[in-house]
């Protein structure tokens, strides 16, 4: 309402959001895996907890993918790749925003700066794909541009760059 912006806010927000679902995810993974897992797949699980518990999920997944990499059933955090990308995106975005408001373009400057960074990302997932699978998958390079789609929407409503086009891109 006030057009402020409090970077410690927007996390303690996130954290209150996240963290009382994840850990609960995090806890009962550990408490089944030490009943259920040898102690290779238990230890396997601790290190996905871990990266779990830092949103560095994607990075992790990311160095085990290959040829000789589990079966994804053998990891039930599998999932938080996604959550990791998007609290990286999380540290990056803001900090770019802030940068942007420094200037007396700075409307100007969010959308040069959303466009170039949708256009990098998109680039590199794209050669990515073919080149590297587990990079075009867990990479926050080649899947920033996801999330800036959803920047570039609200971006031009915030900035009023035709507010009917806006809505029409966010369906």
């Amino acid at each position: 309402s006030n057009k402020s912006f409090s970077y410690l806010d927007f996390y303690k927000r996130r954290v209150l959001r996240i963290f009382p679902a994840l850990s609960i995810v995090l806890v009962s993974c550990l408490i089944v895996g030490w009943v259920y897992l040898f102690q290779d797949d238990y230890k396997l699980l601790g290190k996905h907890v871990f990266s779990g518990s830092f949103f560095i999920s994607n990075f992790t997944l990311w160095s085990e993918s290959g040829y000789f990499d589990s079966k994804s059933y053998l990891k039930p955090l599998l999932h938080l790749w996604s959550l990791g990308i998007e609290e990286q995106f999380y540290i990056i975005w803001p900090v770019v925003i802030l940068l942007c408001f420094r200037s007396k373009n700075h409307n100007r400057n969010i959308v040069l700066s959303c466009a170039t960074i949708f256009i990098i990302s998109y680039a590199i997932s794209i050669f990515t794909m073919a080149s590297d699978g587990g990079a075009n998958y867990y990479s926050p390079a080649s899947r920033f541009w996801e999330l800036m789609a959803g920047a570039i929407i609200s971006t031009l409503r915030f900035i009023g760059i035709n507010t009917s086009l806006s809505k029409l891109m966010s369906l």
